[in-house]
């Protein structure tokens, strides 16, 4: 990445890193939105922010354009859900009425990004230990 490239992602960095903390100090002083609502936002700067730093730090072409589609999935995702959120959170009876297809792949999607950004952060074992816990259920 040149370093235009990289002082782009820095600042990029610094300005979700800025309304991340702006987000909590809000919500902590006005009161925290619907839980559901107040979780997905807190995942989207978290994973942004986890993906933009690999973004910065990546050498090799192939981690910039995993960071990158990474960071989509994320953005995608997330925003989804907020587009969608009266269906699937208010509407929807839980449990019950099926997702579909889309909502599926993009839980899915979820799971395996949030799983990636442990495993680069806390590394292997908590990995392993995630794994077993989701799998658990079906054996």
């Amino acid at each position: 990445m040149s370093e235009n490239g990289r002082k782009v992602v820095s600042i990029l960095i610094t300005i979700v890193s800025l309304i991340f903390v702006i987000f909590h100090l809000y919500t902590g002083y006005f009161g925290s939105l619907e839980v559901v609502k107040q979780r997905a936002i807190h995942l989207l700067f978290g994973l942004t922010l986890l993906y933009l730093i690999s973004l910065k730090n990546s050498q090799k072409t192939g981690e910039k354009i995993i960071n990158l589609v990474a960071l989509m999935g994320v953005i995608g995702a997330i925003g989804y859900f907020f587009i969608r959120f009266e269906w699937i959170a208010v509407q929807r009876f839980p449990y019950v009425t099926p997702l579909s297809l889309l909502e599926k792949c993009l839980g899915l999607l979820m799971i395996l990004l949030v799983i990636e950004a442990v495993r680069r952060k806390v590394g292997n074992v908590l990995v392993y230990v995630v794994l077993f816990f989701l799998s658990y259920p079906f054996i």
